[in-house]
């Protein structure tokens, strides 16, 4: 199905995954906005960075439950089509309206009983969104013009998975919300916290390092902020890094440069070797399953991106 199929007149609630980020928030409030007769809510706590962001501009975060849901014709999830995305999926699976996913991540293991609307090229659903918007030729508010364009930064990984679109798209809400670039990055970015810097560091420490060819792919363990350690893997300078965490959580990230190797792809591979669910995008994605296969986990990466760069070299 496409998006734009959405813009009928049903009473909808837009929600999202667990811990919300940016992205996630920024893309609801927006869609909602876009929506006759809907709402947004979030299924529970949110990232810090999207706390700070929706703080800054002065967005409320309702939080829905099953009660909540009750009172609608219609639920659209966004930036989630996985039932790994979720705490609780049973909250949405059971409910009895129209259940839509607009995502942009290679996924497996699909939330239950949806309909599904997937751009897999798309760098941000905040993307995704305003290309609904311009689909139906409304303007967008100044408000929400900000809030998709620091979405599309953020998870665009400060345009490092952008495609030409992308752009685009940033430029135009740029001059909509009457902001400028650095704007944007101030409220989409910050500052690591003292235990994510010393969290990441003793990951890098620790790291296991395997030869693919010419490419060089690392593991580590951490305690957390996973998705923050591949990336300063990556930045150390391995091709692809991999980082579990002990709640049965596996981060990927990847040299934006290195073409045919998708991350998102491997972590399906991954999410199957720990009995749970995985993806992601091109340059980054996790999974997460029992915590007693992370380690199965870890070498299902290292196997899955072996194939990738193999296949690559013929």
């Amino acid at each position: 199905m496409k998006a734009t199929e959405l813009l009928t007149e049903k009473r909808t609630l837009v929600s999202f995954h667990s811990r919300g980020d940016i992205d996630a928030v920024a893309s609801a409030i927006a869609l909602s906005n876009l929506l006759p007769k809907s709402s947004y809510a979030s299924p529970g706590e949110l990232q810090s960075s999207a706390v700070r962001l929706l703080q800054s501009l002065g967005w409320p975060m309702p939080v829905v439950n099953s009660q909540t849901l009750q009172g609608f014709e219609r639920l659209v999830l966004i930036d989630s089509s996985s039932r790994g995305h979720f705490d609780d999926p049973l909250l949405f699976e059971s409910f009895k309206g129209e259940k839509l996913s607009i995502d942009h991540h290679y996924h497996s293991q699909r939330l239950k009983g949806f309909k599904f609307a997937i751009d897999r090229n798309a760098s941000s659903c905040s993307e995704i969104v305003y290309e609904m918007y311009c689909k139906k030729s409304k303007k967008t508010p100044r408000e929400i013009a900000l809030l998709l364009a620091c979405g599309l930064y953020a998870d665009s990984g400060n345009f490092r998975s952008a495609r030409t679109q992308s752009f685009h798209a940033f430029s135009e809400l740029l001059k909509l919300a009457n902001t400028d670039y650095e704007t944007v990055r101030k409220l989409a970015g910050s500052l690591p916290s003292a235990e994510q810097r010393r969290v990441t560091l003793d990951a890098v420490a620790q790291c296991k390092r395997t030869n693919v060819g010419e490419r060089l792919v690392c593991t580590s363990k951490a305690k957390g902020f996973g998705l923050a350690c591949a990336t300063a893997l990556v930045a150390s300078g391995c091709d692809a890094a991999f980082v579990a965490s002990p709640d049965g959580r596996i981060a990927g990230a990847k040299n934006d440069l290195l073409e045919r190797v998708n991350v998102g792809k491997i972590m399906e591979d991954a999410g199957n070797a720990v009995k749970g669910s995985g993806g992601g995008h091109e340059n980054v994605g996790g999974c997460n399953g029992e915590p007693s296969l992370t380690e199965k986990g870890l070498r299902a990466c290292v196997e899955t991106f072996r194939r990738q760069v193999t296949r690559r070299a013929r």
